[in-house]
Protein backbone atom coordinates (compact mmCIF):
# COMPACT_ATOMS: atom_id res chain seq x y z
CA UNK A 1 0.00 0.00 0.00
CA UNK A 2 3.28 2.49 -0.10
CA UNK A 3 2.45 3.39 3.28
CA UNK A 4 4.56 3.97 6.31
CA UNK A 5 2.22 3.83 9.86
CA UNK A 6 3.63 5.12 12.89
CA UNK A 7 2.18 3.26 16.40
CA UNK A 8 1.41 3.88 19.89
CA UNK A 9 3.58 1.16 21.40
CA UNK A 10 1.41 0.66 24.15
CA UNK A 11 -1.46 -0.01 22.34
CA UNK A 12 -2.35 -1.56 18.70
CA UNK A 13 -3.43 1.53 17.60
CA UNK A 14 -1.90 3.09 14.45
CA UNK A 15 -0.74 7.20 15.36
CA UNK A 16 -0.63 8.08 12.15
CA UNK A 17 -0.68 6.34 8.30
CA UNK A 18 1.51 8.25 5.93
CA UNK A 19 0.87 7.49 2.51
CA UNK A 20 2.46 10.11 0.11
CA UNK A 21 5.18 7.33 -1.19
CA UNK A 22 4.36 6.47 -4.77
CA UNK A 23 6.28 3.03 -4.35
CA UNK A 24 6.64 -0.26 -1.37
CA UNK A 25 8.32 0.63 1.54
CA UNK A 26 11.08 -0.99 2.21
CA UNK A 27 13.01 0.32 5.39
CA UNK A 28 12.21 3.28 7.95
CA UNK A 29 13.72 4.54 10.86
CA UNK A 30 12.56 6.97 13.51
CA UNK A 31 14.33 9.34 16.19
CA UNK A 32 14.50 8.08 19.77
CA UNK A 33 12.75 10.99 20.64
CA UNK A 34 9.44 9.68 18.53
CA UNK A 35 9.67 13.42 16.54
CA UNK A 36 11.03 12.59 13.38
CA UNK A 37 11.16 9.34 10.82
CA UNK A 38 12.32 8.56 7.81
CA UNK A 39 11.52 6.37 4.66
CA UNK A 40 12.82 4.59 1.79
CA UNK A 41 10.30 2.87 -1.26
CA UNK A 42 11.24 1.43 -4.51
CA UNK A 43 9.61 -0.91 -6.72
CA UNK A 44 10.66 -4.08 -7.69
CA UNK A 45 11.93 -3.07 -11.36
CA UNK A 46 13.64 -0.25 -9.79
CA UNK A 47 11.52 2.67 -10.58
CA UNK A 48 10.03 5.39 -7.93
CA UNK A 49 12.49 4.96 -6.06
CA UNK A 50 12.31 7.94 -2.93
CA UNK A 51 13.29 8.74 0.79
CA UNK A 52 10.90 10.36 2.89
CA UNK A 53 11.15 12.81 6.35
CA UNK A 54 8.41 12.67 7.98
CA UNK A 55 6.97 15.12 10.98
CA UNK A 56 5.73 12.29 12.91
CA UNK A 57 3.55 14.61 15.32
CA UNK A 58 2.18 16.42 12.55
CA UNK A 59 1.54 13.11 10.19
CA UNK A 60 2.75 14.95 7.31
CA UNK A 61 6.23 14.85 4.95
CA UNK A 62 8.73 17.61 5.21
CA UNK A 63 10.13 16.43 1.88
CA UNK A 64 10.67 13.39 -0.63
CA UNK A 65 13.21 13.41 -2.84
CA UNK A 66 14.55 11.01 -5.62
CA UNK A 67 17.38 8.20 -4.76
CA UNK A 68 19.64 6.82 -7.38
CA UNK A 69 19.48 2.84 -5.90
CA UNK A 70 16.37 0.68 -4.04
CA UNK A 71 17.08 1.53 -0.52
CA UNK A 72 17.41 -0.92 1.50
CA UNK A 73 18.59 0.30 5.30
CA UNK A 74 18.69 3.37 7.24
CA UNK A 75 19.57 5.10 10.82
CA UNK A 76 17.93 8.74 11.96
CA UNK A 77 20.27 10.51 14.74
CA UNK A 78 18.54 12.00 17.24
CA UNK A 79 20.59 15.38 17.41
CA UNK A 80 20.30 18.16 15.59
CA UNK A 81 23.38 19.79 16.77
CA UNK A 82 25.39 20.68 14.47
CA UNK A 83 23.12 18.81 11.77
CA UNK A 84 20.33 15.94 11.86
CA UNK A 85 22.45 13.02 10.38
CA UNK A 86 20.31 10.37 8.25
CA UNK A 87 22.41 7.09 6.57
CA UNK A 88 20.88 5.59 4.21
CA UNK A 89 22.57 2.05 2.27
CA UNK A 90 21.28 1.15 -1.09
CA UNK A 91 21.27 -1.90 -3.26
CA UNK A 92 23.64 -0.34 -5.68
CA UNK A 93 26.31 -0.24 -2.83
CA UNK A 94 26.05 3.64 -2.37
CA UNK A 95 26.00 4.99 0.92
CA UNK A 96 24.37 8.32 1.31
CA UNK A 97 24.30 10.86 4.97
CA UNK A 98 21.93 13.64 4.55
CA UNK A 99 21.09 16.23 6.72
CA UNK A 100 17.84 16.24 7.27
CA UNK A 101 17.47 19.86 8.81
CA UNK A 102 16.47 21.00 5.40
CA UNK A 103 15.54 19.62 1.84
CA UNK A 104 19.24 18.51 0.83
CA UNK A 105 19.90 19.27 -2.68
CA UNK A 106 22.75 16.79 -2.30
CA UNK A 107 24.02 14.46 -0.07
CA UNK A 108 27.11 15.70 2.75
CA UNK A 109 29.05 12.25 1.21
CA UNK A 110 28.10 9.78 -0.65
CA UNK A 111 30.36 6.53 -1.29
CA UNK A 112 30.17 4.10 -4.09
CA UNK A 113 31.13 0.40 -1.39
CA UNK A 114 31.01 -1.58 -4.51
CA UNK A 115 28.72 -4.20 -2.88
CA UNK A 116 25.08 -4.26 -1.97
CA UNK A 117 24.15 -2.57 1.58
CA UNK A 118 22.04 -4.67 3.61
CA UNK A 119 22.38 -3.07 6.66
CA UNK A 120 23.99 0.59 8.18
CA UNK A 121 24.19 2.31 11.32
CA UNK A 122 25.19 5.76 13.01
CA UNK A 123 27.93 5.82 15.82
CA UNK A 124 25.62 6.59 19.13
CA UNK A 125 28.31 9.70 19.25
CA UNK A 126 27.93 10.55 15.43
CA UNK A 127 31.38 10.49 14.86
CA UNK A 128 31.50 7.57 12.87
CA UNK A 129 28.93 5.44 10.64
CA UNK A 130 29.34 1.40 9.08
CA UNK A 131 27.76 -0.67 6.98
CA UNK A 132 27.57 -4.34 6.50
CA UNK A 133 27.55 -6.10 2.81
CA UNK A 134 26.50 -8.57 0.92
CA UNK A 135 29.95 -9.59 0.19
CA UNK A 136 30.51 -10.49 3.84
CA UNK A 137 32.39 -7.06 5.00
CA UNK A 138 31.74 -4.57 7.36
CA UNK A 139 33.24 -1.26 6.76
CA UNK A 140 33.36 1.65 9.44
CA UNK A 141 33.74 5.04 7.72
CA UNK A 142 34.43 8.63 8.82
CA UNK A 143 31.29 10.77 8.33
CA UNK A 144 33.22 12.31 5.10
CA UNK A 145 33.51 8.73 3.67
CA UNK A 146 36.97 8.23 4.65
CA UNK A 147 37.29 4.19 5.23
CA UNK A 148 38.74 3.34 8.84
CA UNK A 149 38.05 -0.37 8.96
CA UNK A 150 37.30 -2.88 6.91
CA UNK A 151 36.40 -6.35 8.95
CA UNK A 152 35.97 -9.48 7.61
CA UNK A 153 32.72 -10.94 9.18
CA UNK A 154 32.74 -13.98 6.71
CA UNK A 155 35.46 -16.45 6.57
CA UNK A 156 33.88 -16.43 2.60
CA UNK A 157 34.64 -13.25 1.64
CA UNK A 158 31.64 -12.63 -0.89
CA UNK A 159 29.60 -16.02 0.00
CA UNK A 160 27.54 -14.82 3.11
CA UNK A 161 26.34 -11.57 3.50
CA UNK A 162 26.53 -9.49 7.00
CA UNK A 163 22.72 -9.04 7.12
CA UNK A 164 22.58 -6.76 10.67
CA UNK A 165 24.77 -4.46 12.97
CA UNK A 166 24.50 -3.08 15.84
CA UNK A 167 26.60 -0.02 18.07
CA UNK A 168 26.91 -0.80 21.83
CA UNK A 169 25.07 1.89 23.36
CA UNK A 170 29.36 3.68 24.25
CA UNK A 171 30.01 3.30 20.47
CA UNK A 172 33.10 0.84 21.85
CA UNK A 173 32.41 -1.88 19.91
CA UNK A 174 30.35 -3.26 17.49
CA UNK A 175 27.97 -6.33 16.59
CA UNK A 176 27.84 -8.14 13.38
CA UNK A 177 25.41 -10.93 12.53
CA UNK A 178 24.91 -12.78 8.79
CA UNK A 179 24.02 -15.69 6.83
CA UNK A 180 26.87 -17.83 8.12
CA UNK A 181 25.30 -18.41 11.60
CA UNK A 182 27.20 -16.55 13.70
CA UNK A 183 27.39 -12.90 15.84
CA UNK A 184 30.98 -11.43 16.16
CA UNK A 185 31.50 -8.50 18.53
CA UNK A 186 34.17 -6.05 17.19
CA UNK A 187 36.16 -2.88 18.90
CA UNK A 188 35.20 -0.04 16.51
CA UNK A 189 38.49 1.77 18.00
CA UNK A 190 41.44 -0.84 16.64
CA UNK A 191 38.95 -3.01 13.97
CA UNK A 192 40.21 -6.05 16.03
CA UNK A 193 37.67 -9.53 16.46
CA UNK A 194 36.72 -9.49 20.12
CA UNK A 195 34.67 -12.84 20.23
CA UNK A 196 32.32 -14.56 18.45
CA UNK A 197 29.22 -16.19 19.24
CA UNK A 198 28.35 -19.84 18.01
CA UNK A 199 24.73 -21.15 18.73
CA UNK A 200 22.37 -19.87 15.74
CA UNK A 201 21.07 -23.16 13.08
CA UNK A 202 20.34 -20.62 10.38
CA UNK A 203 21.06 -17.08 9.70
CA UNK A 204 21.25 -14.04 11.83
CA UNK A 205 18.39 -12.03 10.63
CA UNK A 206 18.88 -9.38 13.24
CA UNK A 207 21.03 -7.98 16.72
CA UNK A 208 20.80 -5.36 18.91
CA UNK A 209 22.62 -4.23 22.23
CA UNK A 210 20.86 -4.01 25.74
CA UNK A 211 21.02 0.05 27.19
CA UNK A 212 23.43 -2.19 29.79
CA UNK A 213 26.17 -2.48 26.78
CA UNK A 214 27.17 -6.05 28.16
CA UNK A 215 24.09 -7.70 26.36
CA UNK A 216 23.30 -8.31 22.67
CA UNK A 217 19.85 -10.09 21.83
CA UNK A 218 20.31 -11.89 18.01
CA UNK A 219 17.10 -13.13 16.02
CA UNK A 220 17.46 -15.40 13.63
CA UNK A 221 15.49 -17.53 10.99
CA UNK A 222 15.71 -20.88 12.92
CA UNK A 223 13.27 -19.83 14.78
CA UNK A 224 14.89 -18.37 17.92
CA UNK A 225 16.27 -15.59 19.68
CA UNK A 226 19.13 -15.59 21.62
CA UNK A 227 20.40 -13.40 24.58
CA UNK A 228 24.37 -13.05 24.65
CA UNK A 229 26.92 -11.96 27.46
CA UNK A 230 29.36 -10.09 25.90
CA UNK A 231 32.13 -11.25 28.53
CA UNK A 232 31.47 -14.48 27.39
CA UNK A 233 32.24 -15.37 23.54
CA UNK A 234 31.48 -18.77 22.97
CA UNK A 235 28.17 -19.91 24.15
CA UNK A 236 24.68 -18.02 24.36
CA UNK A 237 22.98 -17.09 28.04
CA UNK A 238 20.21 -18.98 27.35
CA UNK A 239 20.13 -22.54 25.42
CA UNK A 240 16.27 -23.00 26.09
CA UNK A 241 14.96 -21.62 23.15
CA UNK A 242 17.38 -23.57 20.61
CA UNK A 243 15.15 -26.22 18.41
CA UNK A 244 14.63 -29.82 19.19
CA UNK A 245 14.17 -32.42 17.45
CA UNK A 246 11.80 -35.24 16.24
CA UNK A 247 13.78 -37.16 13.32
CA UNK A 248 10.48 -36.90 10.95
CA UNK A 249 8.07 -34.03 10.09
CA UNK A 250 5.98 -32.82 13.04
CA UNK A 251 2.09 -33.65 12.34
CA UNK A 252 0.20 -31.89 15.13
CA UNK A 253 1.28 -30.43 18.39
CA UNK A 254 -0.74 -28.94 22.03
CA UNK A 255 -0.45 -27.64 25.54
CA UNK A 256 -1.70 -28.69 28.39
CA UNK A 257 -4.71 -26.41 29.70
CA UNK A 258 -2.78 -25.66 32.55
CA UNK A 259 0.24 -24.33 30.93
CA UNK A 260 3.15 -26.49 31.97
CA UNK A 261 3.65 -29.16 29.44
CA UNK A 262 3.54 -29.12 25.38
CA UNK A 263 3.10 -32.24 23.24
CA UNK A 264 4.36 -32.80 19.84
CA UNK A 265 3.25 -36.14 17.60
CA UNK A 266 4.94 -36.64 14.31
CA UNK A 267 5.49 -39.35 11.63
CA UNK A 268 9.02 -40.90 13.59
CA UNK A 269 5.88 -42.58 15.27
CA UNK A 270 6.69 -41.05 18.50
CA UNK A 271 5.24 -38.45 20.79
CA UNK A 272 7.51 -36.13 22.09
CA UNK A 273 6.24 -34.38 25.88
CA UNK A 274 8.21 -30.88 26.54
CA UNK A 275 8.28 -28.66 29.74
CA UNK A 276 6.80 -25.19 28.07
CA UNK A 277 9.10 -23.09 30.29
CA UNK A 278 12.39 -24.73 28.73
CA UNK A 279 11.28 -26.41 25.77
CA UNK A 280 13.45 -29.46 27.19
CA UNK A 281 12.30 -33.06 26.99
CA UNK A 282 10.39 -34.62 29.64
CA UNK A 283 9.59 -38.16 27.88
CA UNK A 284 9.99 -39.72 24.36
CA UNK A 285 6.76 -41.75 23.94
CA UNK A 286 6.92 -44.82 21.65
CA UNK A 287 4.59 -47.86 20.74
CA UNK A 288 2.48 -46.15 18.05
CA UNK A 289 3.99 -48.37 14.86
CA UNK A 290 3.19 -45.97 12.27
CA UNK A 291 2.53 -41.88 12.02
CA UNK A 292 1.48 -40.28 14.88
CA UNK A 293 -1.52 -37.82 13.24
CA UNK A 294 -2.59 -36.01 16.09
CA UNK A 295 -2.63 -35.50 19.98
CA UNK A 296 -4.54 -33.95 22.99
CA UNK A 297 -4.08 -33.61 26.39
CA UNK A 298 -7.23 -34.01 29.21
CA UNK A 299 -9.28 -31.00 30.47
CA UNK A 300 -7.16 -31.52 33.99
CA UNK A 301 -3.60 -31.76 32.08
CA UNK A 302 -3.71 -35.21 33.62
CA UNK A 303 -3.41 -37.65 30.96
CA UNK A 304 -2.44 -37.17 26.92
CA UNK A 305 -4.04 -39.40 24.11
CA UNK A 306 -2.73 -39.30 20.81
CA UNK A 307 -3.88 -41.16 17.84
CA UNK A 308 -2.16 -42.65 14.97
CA UNK A 309 -1.75 -44.73 11.78
CA UNK A 310 -1.41 -47.90 12.99
CA UNK A 311 -5.49 -47.41 13.83
CA UNK A 312 -5.67 -47.00 17.57
CA UNK A 313 -5.21 -44.10 19.77
CA UNK A 314 -3.33 -44.54 23.34
CA UNK A 315 -3.67 -42.54 27.05
CA UNK A 316 -0.81 -42.11 28.42
CA UNK A 317 0.41 -40.78 31.82
CA UNK A 318 2.41 -37.36 30.05
CA UNK A 319 5.19 -36.87 33.15
CA UNK A 320 5.66 -40.57 33.69
CA UNK A 321 5.68 -41.38 30.57
CA UNK A 322 2.83 -44.24 30.72
CA UNK A 323 0.89 -46.07 27.99
CA UNK A 324 -2.14 -46.57 30.19
CA UNK A 325 -4.05 -47.84 27.39
CA UNK A 326 -4.66 -48.33 24.02
CA UNK A 327 -8.26 -48.08 22.37
CA UNK A 328 -8.65 -50.03 18.92
CA UNK A 329 -12.33 -49.45 17.40
CA UNK A 330 -11.20 -48.58 14.45
CA UNK A 331 -10.21 -50.71 11.19
CA UNK A 332 -8.29 -47.80 9.47
CA UNK A 333 -5.78 -44.82 10.08
CA UNK A 334 -7.06 -42.58 12.72
CA UNK A 335 -6.96 -38.86 11.80
CA UNK A 336 -7.58 -36.76 14.65
CA UNK A 337 -9.01 -36.50 17.97
CA UNK A 338 -10.30 -34.03 20.71
CA UNK A 339 -11.17 -34.14 24.45
CA UNK A 340 -14.42 -33.19 26.11
CA UNK A 341 -14.48 -30.93 29.27
CA UNK A 342 -16.69 -33.93 30.80
CA UNK A 343 -13.85 -36.43 29.99
CA UNK A 344 -15.08 -38.41 26.83
CA UNK A 345 -12.90 -38.83 23.85
CA UNK A 346 -13.49 -38.08 19.88
CA UNK A 347 -11.92 -39.71 17.51
CA UNK A 348 -11.90 -39.70 13.15
CA UNK A 349 -10.50 -42.08 10.81
CA UNK A 350 -9.77 -42.86 7.25
CA UNK A 351 -12.87 -46.05 7.94
CA UNK A 352 -14.70 -42.48 8.39
CA UNK A 353 -15.98 -43.63 12.10
CA UNK A 354 -16.71 -41.25 14.56
CA UNK A 355 -15.92 -42.48 18.16
CA UNK A 356 -17.44 -41.10 21.08
CA UNK A 357 -14.91 -42.90 23.82
CA UNK A 358 -15.43 -42.96 27.82
CA UNK A 359 -11.87 -42.02 28.72
CA UNK A 360 -12.40 -43.54 32.40
CA UNK A 361 -13.93 -46.96 30.87
CA UNK A 362 -11.63 -47.04 27.96
CA UNK A 363 -14.97 -48.00 25.89
CA UNK A 364 -16.56 -46.50 22.96
CA UNK A 365 -19.93 -45.12 23.80
CA UNK A 366 -21.58 -44.28 20.46
CA UNK A 367 -20.09 -43.97 16.89
CA UNK A 368 -21.62 -42.75 13.22
CA UNK A 369 -20.49 -42.82 9.77
CA UNK A 370 -19.32 -39.88 8.18
CA UNK A 371 -19.55 -39.56 4.35
CA UNK A 372 -16.13 -37.99 3.73
CA UNK A 373 -13.00 -38.32 5.69
CA UNK A 374 -12.47 -35.61 8.47
CA UNK A 375 -9.09 -34.15 9.32
CA UNK A 376 -9.49 -32.56 12.47
CA UNK A 377 -12.34 -32.39 15.33
CA UNK A 378 -12.85 -29.72 18.35
CA UNK A 379 -15.67 -29.77 20.58
CA UNK A 380 -18.01 -26.34 21.34
CA UNK A 381 -20.44 -25.23 23.64
CA UNK A 382 -23.75 -25.93 22.95
CA UNK A 383 -27.46 -26.27 25.08
CA UNK A 384 -27.73 -27.17 28.69
CA UNK A 385 -28.55 -30.74 27.69
CA UNK A 386 -26.03 -31.62 25.05
CA UNK A 387 -22.71 -31.12 24.38
CA UNK A 388 -21.66 -30.75 20.33
CA UNK A 389 -18.63 -31.19 18.19
CA UNK A 390 -16.82 -29.91 15.05
CA UNK A 391 -15.46 -31.68 12.39
CA UNK A 392 -14.22 -31.11 9.52
CA UNK A 393 -13.27 -33.02 6.25
CA UNK A 394 -11.50 -33.03 2.90
CA UNK A 395 -14.18 -32.06 0.83
CA UNK A 396 -14.08 -28.36 2.58
CA UNK A 397 -17.39 -29.13 4.57
CA UNK A 398 -17.52 -28.51 8.25
CA UNK A 399 -20.34 -29.80 10.62
CA UNK A 400 -21.54 -29.75 13.95
CA UNK A 401 -22.65 -32.58 15.55
CA UNK A 402 -24.96 -33.62 18.70
CA UNK A 403 -22.71 -35.81 20.87
CA UNK A 404 -25.80 -37.88 22.51
CA UNK A 405 -27.59 -38.24 19.08
CA UNK A 406 -24.84 -38.05 16.93
CA UNK A 407 -26.98 -36.22 14.28
CA UNK A 408 -25.14 -33.66 12.43
CA UNK A 409 -25.65 -30.44 10.34
CA UNK A 410 -22.73 -29.21 7.76
CA UNK A 411 -22.28 -26.51 5.41
CA UNK A 412 -19.69 -25.73 3.08
CA UNK A 413 -16.94 -23.42 4.41
CA UNK A 414 -13.79 -23.94 2.07
CA UNK A 415 -13.01 -24.76 -1.46
CA UNK A 416 -10.18 -27.66 -0.21
CA UNK A 417 -9.43 -29.87 2.52
CA UNK A 418 -10.05 -28.10 6.32
CA UNK A 419 -6.85 -28.87 8.21
CA UNK A 420 -7.17 -27.38 11.46
CA UNK A 421 -9.81 -26.02 14.01
CA UNK A 422 -10.00 -24.71 17.01
CA UNK A 423 -13.02 -23.20 19.05
CA UNK A 424 -12.52 -20.77 21.92
CA UNK A 425 -15.45 -20.98 25.20
CA UNK A 426 -14.46 -17.30 25.99
CA UNK A 427 -15.38 -15.76 22.57
CA UNK A 428 -17.81 -18.22 21.18
CA UNK A 429 -16.20 -18.44 17.91
CA UNK A 430 -15.05 -21.80 15.77
CA UNK A 431 -11.92 -20.97 14.02
CA UNK A 432 -11.32 -23.18 10.28
CA UNK A 433 -8.03 -23.36 8.06
CA UNK A 434 -7.44 -25.13 5.19
CA UNK A 435 -5.52 -26.09 1.94
CA UNK A 436 -7.64 -23.12 -0.10
CA UNK A 437 -4.96 -20.97 1.57
CA UNK A 438 -8.11 -19.40 3.91
CA UNK A 439 -8.76 -19.43 7.80
CA UNK A 440 -12.49 -18.86 8.16
CA UNK A 441 -13.97 -17.70 11.84
CA UNK A 442 -17.44 -18.39 12.49
CA UNK A 443 -19.89 -17.46 14.90
CA UNK A 444 -21.65 -21.34 16.01
CA UNK A 445 -25.55 -21.44 17.44
CA UNK A 446 -26.24 -24.80 17.66
CA UNK A 447 -30.22 -24.85 17.83
CA UNK A 448 -30.17 -23.20 14.16
CA UNK A 449 -30.85 -25.18 11.44
CA UNK A 450 -27.77 -23.39 9.96
CA UNK A 451 -25.19 -22.88 13.02
CA UNK A 452 -22.39 -21.44 11.77
CA UNK A 453 -22.44 -18.00 10.35
CA UNK A 454 -19.01 -17.18 8.78
CA UNK A 455 -17.67 -13.52 10.39
CA UNK A 456 -14.79 -13.39 8.60
CA UNK A 457 -11.83 -14.36 5.96
CA UNK A 458 -8.09 -14.31 6.27
CA UNK A 459 -5.95 -14.93 2.94
CA UNK A 460 -2.83 -16.32 3.46
CA UNK A 461 0.00 -17.00 0.97
CA UNK A 462 -0.01 -20.64 1.36
CA UNK A 463 -2.21 -23.73 3.20
CA UNK A 464 -3.27 -22.82 6.48
CA UNK A 465 -1.68 -25.44 8.12
CA UNK A 466 -2.46 -24.52 11.95
CA UNK A 467 -4.54 -22.20 14.18
CA UNK A 468 -5.00 -21.62 18.08
CA UNK A 469 -6.78 -18.98 20.14
CA UNK A 470 -4.45 -16.83 22.25
CA UNK A 471 -5.84 -14.32 24.70
CA UNK A 472 -6.87 -11.35 24.76
CA UNK A 473 -8.87 -11.20 21.64
CA UNK A 474 -6.05 -12.54 19.32
CA UNK A 475 -5.07 -15.73 17.46
CA UNK A 476 -2.55 -17.26 15.78
CA UNK A 477 -2.24 -19.44 12.81
CA UNK A 478 0.43 -21.49 10.68
CA UNK A 479 1.25 -20.95 6.87
CA UNK A 480 3.08 -23.64 5.68
CA UNK A 481 4.78 -22.92 2.43
CA UNK A 482 8.59 -23.27 1.70
CA UNK A 483 11.56 -21.28 2.35
CA UNK A 484 13.40 -20.51 -0.47
CA UNK A 485 16.95 -21.89 0.41
CA UNK A 486 19.35 -20.86 -2.07
CA UNK A 487 18.13 -17.29 -2.49
CA UNK A 488 19.64 -13.98 -0.96
CA UNK A 489 16.74 -13.19 0.36
CA UNK A 490 14.02 -14.70 2.53
CA UNK A 491 10.74 -15.99 0.66
CA UNK A 492 7.12 -13.27 1.66
CA UNK A 493 6.34 -13.80 4.95
CA UNK A 494 3.56 -15.89 4.05
CA UNK A 495 5.89 -18.77 3.47
CA UNK A 496 6.62 -20.74 6.59
CA UNK A 497 5.22 -18.16 9.11
CA UNK A 498 3.58 -18.14 12.27
CA UNK A 499 1.27 -14.95 12.49
CA UNK A 500 -0.20 -13.13 15.34
CA UNK A 501 -3.49 -11.54 14.41
CA UNK A 502 -5.68 -9.31 16.92
CA UNK A 503 -9.13 -8.72 16.37
CA UNK A 504 -9.84 -5.11 17.46
CA UNK A 505 -11.11 -3.71 14.45
CA UNK A 506 -13.70 -5.13 12.08
CA UNK A 507 -11.21 -7.02 10.33
CA UNK A 508 -8.46 -8.89 11.89
CA UNK A 509 -4.89 -7.19 11.85
CA UNK A 510 -1.60 -9.10 11.80
CA UNK A 511 0.23 -8.08 15.35
CA UNK A 512 3.77 -10.15 14.47
CA UNK A 513 5.15 -12.92 12.26
CA UNK A 514 7.64 -15.35 13.17
CA UNK A 515 9.43 -16.28 10.06
CA UNK A 516 10.53 -20.28 10.07
CA UNK A 517 13.54 -21.93 8.22
CA UNK A 518 11.17 -24.42 7.63
CA UNK A 519 7.63 -25.38 6.44
CA UNK A 520 5.20 -24.99 9.81
CA UNK A 521 3.18 -27.93 10.11
CA UNK A 522 0.97 -26.70 13.02
CA UNK A 523 0.68 -24.16 16.20
CA UNK A 524 -1.06 -24.41 19.74
CA UNK A 525 -1.21 -21.74 22.30
CA UNK A 526 -1.61 -20.82 25.63
CA UNK A 527 -1.68 -17.54 27.32
CA UNK A 528 1.59 -16.01 25.21
CA UNK A 529 3.11 -18.97 25.15
CA UNK A 530 2.91 -20.90 21.32
CA UNK A 531 4.07 -23.91 20.52
CA UNK A 532 5.06 -24.53 16.51
CA UNK A 533 5.94 -27.79 14.95
CA UNK A 534 7.68 -27.63 11.23
CA UNK A 535 7.63 -30.29 8.54
CA UNK A 536 11.36 -31.40 9.30
CA UNK A 537 10.74 -32.23 12.40
CA UNK A 538 11.87 -29.30 14.83
CA UNK A 539 9.50 -28.04 17.82
CA UNK A 540 9.67 -23.72 18.33
CA UNK A 541 8.94 -22.26 21.65
CA UNK A 542 7.15 -18.53 21.11
CA UNK A 543 6.55 -16.23 23.46
CA UNK A 544 3.85 -13.60 22.00
CA UNK A 545 4.31 -9.70 23.44
CA UNK A 546 0.61 -9.37 24.72
CA UNK A 547 -1.18 -8.94 27.49
CA UNK A 548 -3.56 -12.09 28.19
Amino acid sequence: QNTLTVWDTTTPHAEHTLSEHSSTVRCCAISSDGLWAASGSGNDDDTHLELAFWNVSEGKSEWIIALPSSPMSMDLATTTQPKRLLLVGCANGRLFLFDTSKPPSKALSEIDCSSAIRCCRLSPDHKTMASGHGSGVVRIWTLEGATRFTLDHSSRRGADPVTCIAYSPSGDRLASGGRDKLVKLWNTSTGTLLGQFEGHTNWIQSCVFANNGQTVVSGSRDFSLKVWDTSIASKPKAEADSPQEHSKLILRCCISPNGALAATASADRSVIVWETASMSVVHVLTGHTSWVEDVTFTTDSKLLVSVSDDNTARLWEPREGKCLAILAAHTKEVACCAVSPNGHLLTAGADLNVILWSLESKKDLRRATSTELIKTVCFVEGGAESLHFVTGAVNGEIALWDSLTFQSKSTSAHTAAVTCSRYSSATKTLMTGSNDKTLRVWSVAPEDEHPFQNLYVITHENAVTGCDFLGNGMFVTAAGGYWKENEDEAADPGDDAVRIWHTEYDTPQISCVFCSPQPVQCVAAHGNTIVAGTKRGLAHLLTAAIKV
